[in-house]
């Protein structure tokens, strides 16, 4: 009954869309420009998340820094990046999510350029900076979120979830394989304003296109959202009309995190940037240290999210057809989706502490990176579209970011306490790996939910 139900509902979904296209000529090429555009967005904001990551390890030597002075330039970013998830939802859904993602790209492209400036006058100047990109990256994910829950149908939002992620992966990529190039021919400075720039030509672009993308005359990417006022050519200006009354900001906080499966997609979150986070902050000081690379060498750092990407692109695409035939419920495929790749994810970390060779090292990292982000993000991520409805999930990712991000202020600092007292790095690839099994047990348990659950 349940697989008749799902074949039903997803072929309905095909005869709207499939109306929806013939009405709108334009529809799939805005609705594609959108992902598009928003999959850069994704992968410069982690490009500038990233480089200090791989210009630290030169800055660290420079500056004179010790493990803690890292720990705390590396961290800082999150201290940042909690205070905008929810005043980034709230924003764009007020004024329109062009406004505040353009608004948000210049001001956190602005906080990576100044950074060789703070770095002549001191260590806690470099902090503060760091600070500020978290601020300005807080809104991205939350906004981007608000987007696709009017514009990106059901049966494409693994896929265009995968897209943003892929530019996560693709920004991570280029981030630990450019910046120890530069470092090398120039000097560290140069990272922070090669990436600097191109986030001021994304801003451009972004704001050459963004009436494109909008859907003009009054119309809706989806036939089940309220009509919004016509979009301005001015991304700007870009306003829509004024929201309708219901419930206060608080209310719908607790409407949101008063579900057990809702609960289940934070934890699941929290867990996931737990590696994402620290990896991300880590791996090229634990390639320098475990394995003696540096140079050019620690351009090594980007294949693990090489294969992640790949990983996470070919997982969504079958997601979604699964979803689309109506050859699994909803609920089921988030659940496999999540529970498959932790499990993959913690396993592939136990094995790192086996190795003493660079090589195998890697190999392990590649595996338990593509099953973080592979099994999650047709997971538990596409599941916040599923059980929230479209103007609550904005700002049930802002909060989901939120805990989420704590994972970095936790995460980081206590790599460097534990490496300190042990000595090496295995104990941390141990806790990691642990915290993976859970995140698996945890959604197995209280990841069941059918249809939309917030409101509840």
């Amino acid at each position: 009954m349940k697989a008749s139900a799902a074949s039903l509902e997803a072929g309905m979904a095909a005869k709207t869309e499939a109306k929806r296209e013939q009405e709108d000529p334009l529809y799939i090429e805005r609705r594609r420009l959108l992902v598009i555009l928003c999959s850069f967005c994704t992968a410069l904001s982690y490009c500038d998340r990233v480089n200090m990551s791989v210009a630290v390890t030169e800055m660290s030597k420079e500056l004179q820094w010790d493990m803690h002075q890292r720990a705390s330039v590396l961290a800082a970013f999150f201290w940042g990046y909690i205070w905008s998830q929810i005043p980034g939802a709230y924003l764009a859904q007020k004024y329109g999510g062009h406004v505040v993602l353009g608004v948000a790209a210049f001001a956190w492209s602005i906080s990576t350029l100044i950074v060789p400036l703070l770095a002549r006058y001191s260590h806690t100047y470099v902090v503060y900076g760091r600070i500020l990109l978290g601020i300005c990256e807080g809104s991205t994910f939350p906004v981007i979120y608000h987007l696709f829950a009017s514009r990106v149908p059901k049966d494409e939002r693994s896929r265009a979830l995968g897209s943003i992620n892929f530019g996560v992966f693709g920004g991570a990529v280029f981030s630990f394989a450019a910046s120890p190039v530069m470092m090398h021919h120039f000097h560290w400075s140069s990272v922070f304003y090669f990436f600097g720039s191109l986030g001021m030509l994304w801003v451009l672009c972004w704001g050459l296109f963004a009436y494109y993308i909008d859907i003009p005359d009054g119309t809706t990417a989806l036939p089940c959202m309220p009509p919004r006022a016509p979009a301005t050519p001015s991304l700007m200006r870009a306003k829509p009309s004024a929201p309708s009354e219901g419930p206060t900001l608080l209310q719908q906080a607790r409407l949101i995190v008063c579900h057990k499966v809702v609960g289940a997609i934070f934890y699941a979150h929290f867990c996931h940037n737990i590696a994402a986070f620290v990896l991300m902050s880590w791996l090229p000081t634990y390639f320098e240290e475990a394995f003696d690379l540096g140079g050019s060498s620690l351009a090594l750092s980007c294949l693990p999210y090489i294969v992640m990407g790949v990983a996470v692109t070919f997982t969504s695409t079958h997601a979604d057809r699964f979803i689309a035939r109506g050859e699994l419920p909803l609920s089921t495929v988030r659940r496999i989706s999540t529970i498959t790749g932790f499990v993959g994810a913690g396993t592939f970390m136990l094995l790192i502490t086996t190795s003493s060779w660079v090589f195998s090292a890697i190999t392990y990292m590649c595996l338990a990176l593509a099953c973080n982000g592979a099994g999650p993000v047709a997971g538990y991520e596409a599941a916040k579209l599923d059980v929230a409805a479209p103007e609550y999930v904005g700002r049930l990712q802002s909060i989901s970011n939120t805990l989420a991000a704590f994972a970095g202020i936790i995460g980081v600092p206590t790599v460097a306490y534990i490496k300190e007292a042990t000595g090496s790095w295995e104990a941390v690839f141990l806790v990691m790996g642990a915290v993976f099994y859970s995140a698996a047990l945890v959604f197995h348990t209280f990841g069941h939910y059918s249809g939309k659950v917030v409101p509840g």
